[in-house]
C-alpha cells in the first residue's frame, strides 16, 4: 500500500468513527466499502460482510 493510500484509508476510518463507532468497526466498514461504495436508493453507503449480508448502512460517510 503506497503512503496515499493508507492516508485516504485512515481518513475513511476517521469518518466513520465521527459518526459513533469504534476505530476497529470502523476500520472493518472501510475495508468492506472499498474503492467502489454501494449506495442504497438514498445514496447512503451500504456496508455488507463476506457473507453479501448488509451489516451497516452509513448516512454521512462522504461529508
Amino acid at each position: 500500500m503506497d503512503p496515499m493510500m493508507f492516508d485516504e484509508f485512515t481518513a475513511a476510518v476517521d469518518r466513520v468513527v465521527a459518526m459513533g463507532y469504534d476505530r476497529e468497526t470502523a476500520a472493518y466498514y472501510v475495508s468492506r466499502i472499498g474503492d467502489t461504495p454501494e449506495l442504497d436508493a438514498a445514496g447512503k453507503v451500504v456496508v455488507r460482510d463476506h457473507d453479501g449480508n448488509v451489516v451497516a448502512v452509513l448516512k454521512d460517510y462522504y461529508h
